[in-house]
């Protein structure tokens, strides 16, 4: 019983959101957007903490969408901080 008790609480402790203080000051860097009209598309969006998309997207033989995503976060972002649980 006090083993299940303990695991409930090592649940909850883990899945409390974990905040970034710089996340909340985080600024756009680059916001660039572009539609043909024409089924052709392309964005890429980049924040001061780090973050950073891309996307294009051309129409397909039968009118659908094929998009090229691509997500990057920069290396300095990926190393875990201490004191926390999770990054």
């Amino acid at each position: 019983m006090k083993f299940l008790v303990l695991s409930c609480l090592v649940v909850v402790a883990v899945a409390l959101p974990q905040y970034d203080p710089r996340d909340q000051e985080a600024t756009v860097i680059v916001d660039e957007r572009s539609d043909n009209g024409d089924g052709n598309f392309q964005y890429r969006f980049q924040t001061s903490n780090g973050i950073e998309t891309q996307k294009v997207g051309v129409p397909g033989t039968q009118g659908q969408s094929k998009h090229e995503r691509r997500l990057q976060l920069h290396p300095s972002r990926r190393h875990c901080c201490s004191g926390q649980l999770r990054c």
